[in-house]
């Protein structure tokens, strides 16, 4: 019975009906070298999440990668987490998640405000032209998540692996090597890239991922624009473990299957301050 709870819950969190955001959160960012590291997928709001069970036939990619390493992330099908990997030799690697399409119908005023939240002013500016700003919309959307883990000490710092998913967040620097001392502020450049190219006009949001058990009230996003090269800063205003998120949607290739397609993608990591 509680597992079909957490189904039902998962399901109903996991559709974009309330914009929610999907990421990885590892056991830690900084796990020793050879050992076994849980990692769960997460999807909430303000960056406190639900831990979301394993569906396998979601999973396009579930992997660890580095700069010599690909190994699957696995796992059993419904289990919490929703995975296991071995971490091999020290140096900064990626964990990636892309899930295959889901769809939604949603209202026009639902959608609308959606579309609004996640920065979509362009999709909303086209329904309004074409008379559809009230329709229904039929979406379809999947998820790209990665996450930075720091394994052992040193090793290659390889902070911007493309892991060749449809939209991707790739930082410009290190966010391992960001901050000087853990209560000031840094800036991450990053860049963001659809099916490889880089994205203009996307709204990038910073979050600090939270325990739930902070009970501390909901943050305001970071947030910022890509220019015509995909770039965009995030004042990041100390060290911590942060969540960027970005979504990006299309008019579907194909109309009998749904009016629009989204693209969800997020980038964890755990920043602290250099040693001195």
């Amino acid at each position: 019975m509680h597992r079909l709870l957490r189904f039902a819950i998962a399901a109903v969190l996991a559709a974009p009906t309330l914009a929610h955001d999907f990421w990885i959160e590892p056991e830690s960012f900084r796990p020793k070298a050879d050992a076994t590291l849980k990692v769960a997928l997460k999807v909430g709001d303000f960056a406190i999440g639900d831990e979301l069970p394993r569906t396998d036939l979601r999973i396009l990619d579930f992997s660890l990668r580095g700069a010599d390493l690909r190994t699957a992330v696995v796992g059993r099908d419904g289990a919490l987490p929703a995975g296991f990997v071995r971490t091999r030799g020290a140096g900064l690697h990626a964990l990636g998640y892309r899930s295959t399409p889901s769809f939604v119908e949603l209202e026009g005023a639902k959608f609308e405000e959606y579309l609004r939240e996640k920065g979509l002013e362009r999709v909303s500016a086209e329904r309004a032209r074409l008379g559809e700003s009230e329709a229904r919309a039929r979406e379809l959307y999947s998820r790209c998540a990665k996450a930075l883990i720091q394994v052992g000490e040193g090793g290659p710092q390889e902070f911007a692996l493309m892991f060749d998913y449809p939209l991707e967040i790739l930082p410009e620097r290190n966010p391992n090597a960001l901050f000087s001392a853990p209560a000031t502020a840094a800036a991450l450049p990053v860049r963001v890239f659809f099916n490889g190219a880089p994205l203009q006009g996307a709204l990038l949001g910073a979050l600090e991922l939270r325990d739930d058990a902070a009970h501390r009230p909901p943050q305001t996003p970071i947030v910022a624009r890509t220019d015509a090269e995909g770039r965009a800063s995030l004042e990041l205003p100390h060290a911590g473990r942060w969540m960027l998120a970005v979504v990006h949607m299309e008019r579907a290739k194909d109309p009998a299957r749904a009016d629009w397609e989204s693209f969800w993608a997020s980038l964890t990591f755990e920043a602290r301050a250099s040693a001195k």
